[in-house]
């Protein structure tokens, strides 16, 4: 882990059981920041509690920002479509709108991965820890060789920052899940802000993605 801004920084690679601990304290960390004090009741469970169980997060990459003291504070996940089948995104708007959606912009769905869980503790929602976790996923996703996609009920400050591209300009998307509207974006590395740009670069660097990623792939992980 690399401390940056009083932030430590840790990335978990899918499929690494040695983490299991770790996506558990993830998933109560999720449930609690999604239930929005009762607007998305799915993520109140028994004696209440709060939890995000979600099945992809063993085939994810996961962004953590931890505070001093090492609890989480904010996450963000990346799961690449090559060897996947299904998505959040698939899920909440259903697969036949999805694989449309899909193929009327890209070829297949190979060189695609799907940007989504993205989390900021409450303490935190005014620092710089959120633009970083999506800075940090985009660095990801340029690593693996991929185009970023994901679904957002807002998509503004992504748009303007990050090149965030709706792939249907008014198509919005009911998810019950989330009780929210929603829309599909993709991320556009031609429509990049230069303060995007160095964030994403500088969390590459933070990150050690340039290093950490190729390592992987050379030793078949």
């Amino acid at each position: 882990m690399i401390e940056e801004m009083k932030i430590n920084w840790d990335i978990i690679f899918p499929y690494d059981e040695s983490q299991n601990s770790t996506i558990e304290e993830l998933r109560k960390l999720r449930g609690k920041i999604f239930y929005e004090d009762g607007l998305k009741p799915h993520f109140k469970v028994a004696d209440n509690k709060y939890y995000d169980d979600d099945k992809f997060d063993f085939s994810c990459y996961h962004i953590l920002a931890r505070s001093s003291d090492f609890k989480i504070v904010g996450a963000i996940r990346v799961l690449p479509m090559a060897k996947q089948i299904g998505c959040v995104t698939s899920e909440l708007i259903g697969i036949e709108n999805f694989n449309r959606v899909i193929m009327e912009n890209f070829s297949c769905c190979n060189d695609l991965a799907e940007i989504s869980r993205w989390i900021v503790a409450p303490d935190y929602k005014n620092s710089r820890v959120s633009t970083l976790l999506v800075s940090g996923a985009l660095a990801l996703v340029d690593c693996l060789g991929c185009i970023g996609f994901g679904n957002a009920e807002r998509i503004e400050e992504l748009s303007s920052l990050f090149g965030a591209v709706l792939f249907e300009k008014d198509k919005i998307y009911f998810s019950q899940k989330f009780n929210a509207n929603i829309q599909v974006f993709y991320a556009d590395l031609n429509r990049r802000s230069h303060f995007a740009l160095r964030q994403i670069s500088r969390m590459n660097d933070i990150l050690r993605l340039s290093i950490v990623i190729k390592d992987k792939i050379y030793k078949g992980v």
